[in-house]
């Protein structure tokens, strides 16, 4: 068995070694090789495939995609619909309009069986689990990109720049936004706001030096706690003579709850309850 299993490993690696293609900045990425299911005669196999062959051609965008199998069955157990479908409608979806989103897969699972089975659902590459370099290399890239929760997407140009680090509730929320470059806070902000008792405002209402985004829910202890602190706080400021305003984003269940919350938050504007995109994208 040992003898079998040694000589299985020297011919894959040779396979790979025969993969190398001149350096791009996906193969100093991401390295030389990348899985892909495909479907063969009889079944379905993997299939390695030279990632300078693959990644990089003009106008492309491709999404690293952290996550594991174990991952997504403790997302299903809790209620949450599983990413991996999701996406898959999302890349569908942009190739019906002329985009190309590419995807690779990078498995959290330690055990490469569990990997195999998660990634066999999948229709796009994956970086190899199924070796000590494709491991030392996935794990080198959660660490690059300081991957902390899962499911986790990064998304990169076509020279395999990064264009959103945090891509993945953007693309939730927005699954037809592509290239889902990264927006700084002024864009997420907008231009529309309630005030008071609910009156509309514009931008105009942040031309100030200092913008605090407070994200509180009515239902946190904490938040209830702090929140009388930092009406006072900014009532100092104000009559100090300093520039400073306050947008609450509201994580409340429902909008009775945000508007009762929000009266006690005066001189404070708001992102509408309704507007449940920009809240989510801000959080």
């Amino acid at each position: 068995t040992l003898g079998i299993k040694y000589t299985r490993n020297v011919l894959r690696r040779r396979r790979r070694e025969g993969l190398q293609r001149p350096p791009t900045p996906f193969t100093d990425l991401l390295g030389h090789v990348l899985l892909k299911r495909e479907r063969g005669k009889h079944a379905a196999e993997t299939r390695e495939l030279a990632t300078g062959d693959v990644l990089g051609k003009p106008g492309s965008v491709t999404a690293l995609y952290f996550s594991g199998r174990g991952v997504e069955e403790m997302l299903q157990t809790r209620g949450y619909q599983p990413f991996t479908p999701r996406l898959e409608r999302i890349v569908e979806g942009c190739r019906e309009r002329g985009q190309e989103l590419n995807v690779v897969y990078l498995s959290a699972d330690a055990d490469s069986s569990d990997a195999e089975k998660h990634f066999s659902d999948m229709s796009w590459y994956a970086l190899p689990f199924d070796d000590a370099p494709g491991q030392a290399r996935i794990h080198r890239l959660f660490r690059k990109f300081r991957v902390s929760t899962l499911p986790h997407v990064v998304l990169l140009d076509s020279n395999a720049r990064v264009l959103n680090s945090h891509a993945y509730a953007s693309m939730i929320v927005r699954p037809t936004a592509f290239p889902w470059k990264k927006q700084t806070p002024a864009e997420l902000l907008g231009d529309a706001f309630v005030a008071g008792e609910g009156q509309k405002v514009g931008k105009d209402a942040l031309d100030n030096n200092v913008v605090g985004i407070y994200f509180s829910a009515s239902w946190c202890p904490p938040c209830q706690a702090f929140t009388p602190k930092l009406v006072e706080a900014l009532k100092g400021w104000k009559e100090q003579g300093k520039d400073v305003s306050v947008v609450f984003v509201s994580n409340d269940r429902d909008e009775k709850a945000f508007e009762e919350y929000f009266k006690k938050m005066e001189g404070f504007v708001a992102i509408p309850f309704a507007d449940t995109t920009r809240r989510a994208l801000l959080q």
